[in-house]
């Protein structure tokens, strides 16, 4: 039943809650009306409504309780069973709803909407709270696991691999060494035997064994720094060693120095023209020293090996002596030019034969054509001068000064045009007397002639005739005279090739006017006429 109160909203009496049409409208009246409904009805009793979920509660009592009248009889008994029940039934809810409360706590602290829950809506609450606590999986820590036990199973395989014993060789023999080996270690377990150097006299006698430089140890090849001996060894490593170096003493240093002296060996014909092949200082002079040591420690005194004899400045002729040479060696020369197209011609003809010649060429020449003069240097032949203007010392009224000039200005235009600075040179006419030796020292180092004169420059002589003249006189150490400049025909080109075609086929071999002078040199040394100190110059 319904009572309608003054504003005709409905009132939902304690009797009428029971029905289930009643119910149902009840709860759908109540969820519209809100809270209006409950509270300030005019007419009514606000007492007499009841809210949805109450009323639920209640007729689900009430029907309990019929259940339980029926199947159980009053008394104390029940009472009792009633109360146990209804305190189980409050400890499993108090335990669902702390679950539930906890979830909703965590909702509402990360979920952007957690403020959607309001006061009022307490069915929304409940239901979100109703719903059933999920199981967390346990796959992700499982998979953790299993990488954990792997990572470790790797790292100890890893571990082991480079850690077990390997081999390396030590002075020729293989052998097993741990892992945690160092250089230091082989020594002292007697592997490695090399000793420390001696602390030494300045005589060389020892005064303290084993007080000099420390053993030395080879890893593959490759001397180590006594800090690289801790190091532990590698897979493979070739080892070796050797004895420390010995440490002099402290000691002071004495040198006497003995000046060298000037020695012109020469070979005269009548009057002041040498008749020679070439010139040239075998040694530019050599100082004698005399080294005394002597020692702090020792208190000794000694002659230092380093002491040498004073050997003299040495110029001198070669021409009719042979010497004793390790091969056929024979020289080309050239006079007179450059010619842009004889010397370039020769150049290529010679480079043709793998041969080389020496070209004596006259200042003037060479300012006009310099490319020609770089190119005989590019080819591998040796470029001296002539002089400047080719005069004839012997005719010339010059003086010491001026024939100075004269071969110093052909010597500059060399140096202009290619930057080589020669010390060789060719006096015009093959005219050179003893006190131009004197005159020229520090200027040049040689004084080039000739053995074989081919006569190129007589117009009447033909190619065949000065091709014969060579091969007729040519021997081993001979210098052969032709020209480059001057003759306009070629005809020393053609007999060029000639000489070269016969006699690198018997075995001759070209080379320079310097190189020729240093295989001198290496003869006058074996046969014992100067020290071996004279072929570093």
């Amino acid at each position: 039943m319904t009572d309608r109160n003054s504003n005709g909203r409905s009132s939902y009496s304690r009797g009428n809650y029971g029905s289930g049409s009643s119910g149902s409208r009840s709860q759908s009246q109540y969820s519209r009306s809100g809270a209006r409904s409950t509270s300030s009805s005019r007419g009514g009793d606000s007492r007499d409504i009841v809210p949805v979920r109450d009323r639920s509660r209640s007729s689900a009592s009430s029907a309990a309780g019929s259940r339980r009248s029926a199947a159980q009889p009053s008394g104390g008994s029940y009472r009792r069973a009633a109360k146990e029940s209804n305190k189980a039934r409050r400890s499993a809810s108090a335990s669902t709803a702390s679950q539930y409360a906890s979830r909703y706590a965590r909702h509402s602290s990360a979920s952007p909407n957690s403020g959607r829950f309001s006061r009022g809506n307490d069915l929304e609450r409940s239901a979100y709270l109703s719903q059933p606590v999920k199981k967390r999986s346990k796959a992700p820590f499982i998979i953790l696991a299993i990488l954990l036990v792997a990572a470790v199973a790797g790292a100890g395989t890893f571990i082991f691999i480079k850690t077990r014993p390997f081999e390396v060789t030590v002075n020729g023999q293989t052998m097993e060494v741990k892992f945690s080996t160092s250089f230091q270690d082989l020594h002292d377990q007697g592997y490695l035997t090399a000793e420390k150097g001696d602390f030494i006299a300045v005589d060389k006698s020892v005064i303290t064994p084993g007080g000099g430089g420390m053993y030395k140890i080879y890893c593959n090849d490759q001397l180590l720094d006594p800090k690289e001996y801790k190091q532990r060894l590698h897979k493979d490593d070739v080892i070796t060693e050797a004895r420390g170096d010995d440490v002099m003493e402290e000691h002071s240093t004495h040198d006497d120095v003995t000046p060298y002296t000037t020695d012109i060996r020469s070979k005269r014909r009548d009057g002041d023209v040498y008749d020679a092949s070439f010139g040239f200082w075998v040694c530019p002079g050599i100082d004698g020293h005399r080294i005394t040591l002597v020692g702090e420690t020792s208190g000794l005194t000694v002659i230092s090996d380093e002491s040498n004899e004073m050997v003299p400045r040495t110029w001198m002729w070669v021409g009719d002596q042979r010497y004793n040479y390790d091969k056929p060696y024979i020289c080309l020369t050239y006079d007179d030019g450059p010619d842009p197209d004889d010397t370039l011609a020769l150049l290529d003809i010679l480079s043709e034969y793998d041969s080389h010649a020496t070209f004596f060429a006259l200042g003037d020449n060479v300012d006009e054509y310099p490319e020609c003069a770089k190119a005989i240097l590019d080819q591998g032949s040796q470029l001296a001068t002539h002089t400047r203007d080719h005069e004839y010392f012997h005719q010339s009224i010059f003086d010491a000064d001026e024939i100075r000039a004269e071969v110093t200005d052909g010597i500059a235009s060399i140096k202009s045009a290619t930057g080589y600075e020669t010390t060789c040179m060719r006096p015009p006419g093959g005219y050179f007397a003893q006190q131009d030796v004197e005159t020229l020292d520090g200027v040049i180092t040689s004084c080039v002639g000739w053995d074989i004169d081919t006569n190129d420059y007589v117009k009447s002589r033909s190619v065949e005739q000065i091709t014969q003249t060579c091969l007729n006189q040519a021997y081993p150490g001979a210098i052969i005279l032709m020209h480059d400049g001057g003759g306009g025909d070629h005809r020393s080109v053609e007999a060029t090739r000639a000489v070269l075609s016969a006699l690198t086929a018997e075995g001759y071999v070209f080379v320079t006017v310097d190189e020729l002078m240093y295989q001198v040199r290496v003869c006058l040394v074996e046969e014992g006429e100067f020290p071996a100190s004279i072929l570093d110059y």
